[in-house]
């Protein structure tokens, strides 16, 4: 796993640090000749180095899940209280977005609610950034369904974005992978958010799958037992 976050993250890492170099040499050689310009390199400087942490902060989220590290604690959550908070979070970064609360049933599920959160905010920020839109258009919505005795909750997020190639839906949740079309490519991110969520929704015992069609968005549908999940390892 080492191995494999140190190839990852090594291009996440670069490109924040060329931009800080080449901002930090301009202020000390003094080419920053007014005022505006230093605010805008140090601004430059502020941005980058925010980025780089955002990208740390990932990758040790990410070991920790997958080394069992991450406490979680299981209670009554109200699904509309976390779909709120989800999309405020995300709202508060991309105000040109429209994100919309669909139909959500007035109840609680069983589940720890900051690593709930965590997943609905990453997939609701990947649908805001992978959009080809320049005002992007996200839906949450939730839904039970029952099959026999066993009952799910179904939470999904909806996406008016660039879809994903069929043949590589099946790689999306793993740690540093993007989707290589159209303007997804061009889009900044650690390629870890997914990766996040779908460890997160594994030690609910739950899943999470995609269904996507190139030019037409994408829905993410988490599904989460009813029942109680067990954090115990």
């Amino acid at each position: 796993m080492q191995t494999d976050i140190v190839a990852g993250v090594s291009h996440d890492l670069k490109t924040p640090l060329a931009g800080i170099s080449a901002s930090a040499q301009l202020l000390t050689s003094g080419r920053a000749n007014t005022p505006e310009e230093v605010k805008e390199f140090s601004g430059y400087i502020l941005n980058e180095a925010k980025r780089l942490t955002a990208v740390v902060e990932k990758v040790l989220t990410l070991a920790k899940l997958e080394t069992q590290q991450v406490a979680m604690h299981p209670e009554a959550i109200s699904i509309v209280c976390l779909v709120d908070q989800a999309i405020e979070s995300v709202r508060s970064a991309f105000p040109k977005a429209t994100i919309v609360r669909g139909n959500i049933p007035d109840d609680n599920v069983s589940g720890d609610f900051q690593g709930l959160a965590t997943v609905l905010v990453n997939l609701i920020d990947n649908a805001v950034r992978y959009s080809n839109a320049e005002a992007p258009w996200v839906q949450v919505d939730a839904e039970w369904n029952t099959h026999g005795e066993k009952r799910d909750l179904h939470l999904r997020v909806r996406d008016r974005g660039v879809g994903i190639p069929v043949e590589e839906q099946s790689y999306i949740f793993q740690k540093f992978y993007r989707v290589q079309q159209g303007m997804v490519c061009d889009t900044e991110g650690t390629g870890l958010g997914l990766a996040i969520a779908s460890e997160i929704i594994r030690a609910h015992h739950g899943s999470i799958q995609v269904e996507s069609q190139p030019g037409f968005g994408s829905v993410f549908t988490v599904v989460l037992p009813y029942e109680r999940p067990n954090f115990s390892h």
